[in-house]
């Protein structure tokens, strides 16, 4: 299932929602399964797109300090899965993960 996201008035993405998910009878918490936080202590921002830019294929979405570069992936793709793998041991690169989806909502995503 793809869902539109606003974050402002010009900049929209969808993601693909995942059906993994944890139900707290309040809240759905899963994985967006196409998109993939990567982070650095050591590289600045501008370091981390440089690197991404040129070395790897996917879509740069946003940058946040506290959870790095976030990026769109095609989850269906194997060698983009494998370059997911490479990255995660990649020097300078702290950890690599997927975005995750929290809210009351998700649960009616989720069955729709």
């Amino acid at each position: 299932m793809k869902i539109l996201v606003f974050i402002s008035m010009t900049l929209f993405f969808t993601f693909t929602y995942s059906k993994e998910f944890i139900y707290d009878k309040r809240n759905i918490v899963a994985p967006i399964k196409d998109q993939v936080w990567i982070a650095s202590k050591k590289l600045s921002e501008k370091e981390l797109r440089k690197l991404v830019l040129f070395q790897y294929p996917f879509k740069i979405i946003t940058y946040k300090k506290v959870y790095g570069l976030l990026v769109k992936i095609d989850e269906n793709n194997k060698k983009q899965l494998e370059i997911l793998e490479i990255l995660k041991k990649t020097p300078n690169i702290d950890n690599v993960y997927n975005r995750v989806y929290e809210g009351s909502s998700g649960f009616k995503m989720i069955n729709k």
